[in-house]
């Protein structure tokens, strides 16, 4: 396919994955709206200033949007070193809030390709809290939960965003696609960007290292964002309400008992 033409917003589009899913837009030529705190110094993008944390940040970069995209990307997402009110701003109420601000304007054949995690994988055992969350009315609602209900350590509130944002992508994806939009989530493993020692010290101790051990290396930025422009592409096109881990396989390989869960902490 070519994205020539193709207009795709991505957050957290300044460094680590959305740096590297910019990076292949541009490179198949698409144009790019690239949302984050920082400029990413790209005059090849239009940068659109958004802290997920902040409704009123959120809500004024909606207001900067073009009127039609094709796609939008949520990569942006902070790890458990953050405090958990943090953690769930960015990587689930923020990502919430601007996917519901800008959904009606991806035209039909696009997608959203929510960025989670493996560490969200064990979503399906917590559905009735999480869907409390997921289907609160809106911002506000939803940080009352997390205030009043959800985890109060940075750790577990980022285990909890990344179920959170599974169980929003699986529930949003079938109304989306009434309107010929598809809706779906990668599940990255370790990957090599400026924040994986916040998750070695933020995840069970040697976590990290042993998931290295386990495949022989970590994911790389571009193995991640290859999977997300997979998932933006027409390529996908059937392909809705789906979790796709890039994980190497560690998630199957526990589950299995294949690879010795020694060390935990990842799923």
């Amino acid at each position: 396919m070519t994205w020539a033409g193709r207009t795709i917003a991505v957050t957290g589009a300044a460094a680590g994955i959305g740096a590297a899913v910019r990076e292949k837009l541009l490179d198949e030529g698409a144009q790019v709206v690239a949302l984050d705190r920082h400029d990413p110094g790209d005059p090849r993008v239009t940068y659109v200033r958004c802290d997920l944390s902040d409704k009123a940040s959120i809500q004024q970069a909606i207001t900067q949007l073009p009127d039609r995209l094709d796609g939008l990307a949520n990569v942006a997402g902070i790890p458990g070193t953050h405090p958990a009110e943090a953690v769930f701003r960015v990587n689930f109420l923020g990502l919430r809030e601007l996917t519901e601000g800008v959904i009606d304007r991806i035209r039909a054949g696009g997608a959203v390709v929510n960025v989670a995690s493996i560490a969200g994988a064990a979503w399906q055992l917590h559905v009735a809290a999480l869907t409390e969350l997921v289907t609160s009315a809106d911002y506000e609602a939803g940080l009352k939960w997390v205030v009043e209900k959800g985890p109060t350590s940075g750790t577990k509130a980022y285990d909890v965003s990344k179920q959170a944002a599974i169980l929003y992508t699986k529930r949003r994806s079938h109304a989306a696609w009434q309107r010929g939009v598809r809706m779906n989530a990668v599940c990255p493993g370790a990957t090599t960007t400026g924040i994986l020692e916040d998750f070695r010290q933020s995840m069970a101790e040697g976590a990290i290292d042993w998931s290295e051990r386990a495949l022989g290396r970590h994911a790389a930025p571009a193995d991640v964002a290859a999977a997300v422009l997979f998932l933006l592409g027409p390529g996908a096109a059937f392909i809705n309400g789906a979790d796709l881990p890039v994980d190497g396989g560690l998630v199957a390989g526990v589950a299995l008992g294949i690879i010795d869960a020694q060390g935990g902490g990842n799923g």
